[in-house]
């Protein structure tokens, strides 16, 4: 029989989304809104400032190129994607699984539906992260905040002087149909919402506090 006092195991909360959909601003104002609640939340992101994470923040930003061909620079960054996450997960220092272990709610802005969504062009890229990704365990409740490609790139182009890898419209456009169709799959395992990220910062906050009431 476990302890009275034994820690209860936090939340793993994930936000997914195109670039510009808003998922860190929503994300930072959860974790704000459980430390006032007098919840312990960590907030945390995808690629990570790990050592394999800052490695793909080079290629995001353009400073580190792996092949002139696109499709295997997306093989290549979807190899990297599941190295990274193997250690968002799982290292002793700052790792998902160590805050949760303490009671801790972890946010994290994307998980491994973002591979999906990212990383494939075709049914063999699909398989391939299939593979990669298959022994991660599922966030417990997972927003896919959900916005129109356009949109993301007015607010990109108003944020940035130059824009990361992926973000341009055709690259978006093709996202979020990946997104749509991983989603369809995931929640048939998983606890998943979509939400209109066309409303209001306040609005889309006060409607993901009220779902998460479900979750704790």
């Amino acid at each position: 029989m476990a302890s009275k006092h034994q820690t209860q195991r936090g939340k793993f909360i994930v936000f997914e989304g195109l670039d510009g959909s808003g998922t860190s601003t929503q994300a930072r104002l959860l974790q704000e809104a459980l430390i006032n609640d007098g919840r312990e939340a960590f907030l945390t992101s995808e690629p990570t400032h790990g050592p394999v994470g800052n490695l793909i923040k080079l290629a995001m930003t353009h400073r580190l190129f792996f092949s002139k061909n696109i499709d295997n620079d997306d093989k290549q960054l979807a190899y990297l994607f599941a190295a990274d996450r193997f250690d968002h997960l799982y290292n002793s220092v700052n790792g998902v699984f160590e805050h949760l272990d303490k009671g801790a709610m972890v946010i994290s802005t994307r998980y491994f539906l973002s591979s999906f969504a990212y990383h494939c062009n075709d049914d063999d890229d699909v398989e391939l992260v299939r593979r990669l990704n298959k022994d991660f365990p599922p966030a417990d409740i997972t927003f896919f905040i959900d916005c129109p490609p356009d949109i993301c790139i007015q607010r990109i182009n108003s944020t940035r002087a130059v824009p990361e890898k992926y973000e341009n419209l055709v690259k978006l456009e093709s996202v979020r149909k990946n997104y749509l169709n991983a989603i369809d799959e995931y929640e048939k395992t998983a606890l998943i919402y979509t939400l209109d990220g066309t409303q209001s910062q306040s609005s889309l906050h006060d409607e993901i506090l009220q779902k998460l009431k479900d979750v704790l």
